[in-house]
């Protein structure tokens, strides 16, 4: 795997960041490929979600959505990507998590 994502309790709110394989948390807000195939999405450094969409998440004001480029042009924007809707699916063994 290319990244990783790791609770940060430091905060005392538990929260993920992403961590590259230097260990290096990724700042900023971006939508990544994870090296399996799947896309994680990060806001204010912060994990978001990990979703295996075959074409790359898009952001429109602000908030990030499912995309699929096959479709239709009014119908490409799917269901918004949200950390509770999309990123607690992620916080299984597929991918492995560290306390920090």
């Amino acid at each position: 795997l290319k990244y990783g994502i790791l609770k940060d309790t430091r905060t005392g709110h538990g929260e993920y960041v992403v961590v590259d394989s230097n260990g290096k948390v990724v700042k900023g807000t971006k939508i990544l490929k994870d090296g399996e195939g799947n896309w994680i999405v990060v806001s204010n450094s912060k994990f978001v979600a990990r979703v295996s969409d075959s074409d790359r998440p898009r952001k429109k004001n602000g908030r990030f959505y499912h995309y699929d480029s096959s479709a239709d042009r009014h119908d490409r924007w799917g269901a918004e990507i949200t950390y509770a809707t999309d990123g607690l699916n992620n916080l299984d063994s597929d991918f492995v998590l560290f306390d920090r």
